[in-house]
């Protein structure tokens, strides 16, 4: 698994041209899972630490 935090001023998610879900300023997390991820990475995901900005 690997995850990149990137500080965003605005993004949006679009599924076939139509916007699904928008925010402005914040943080936009990107998650990676890979085939030996399972569900003892998705019960760390619930369970980080929060990050700091």
């Amino acid at each position: 698994m690997r995850a990149l935090v990137q500080r965003i001023l605005h993004a949006s998610v679009a599924v076939r041209d139509e916007v699904v879900g928008a925010l402005e300023r914040g943080l936009l997390v990107f998650a990676g899972f890979g085939h030996d991820d399972g569900a003892r990475e998705i019960v760390w995901l619930e369970y980080a630490p929060p990050v700091a900005v």
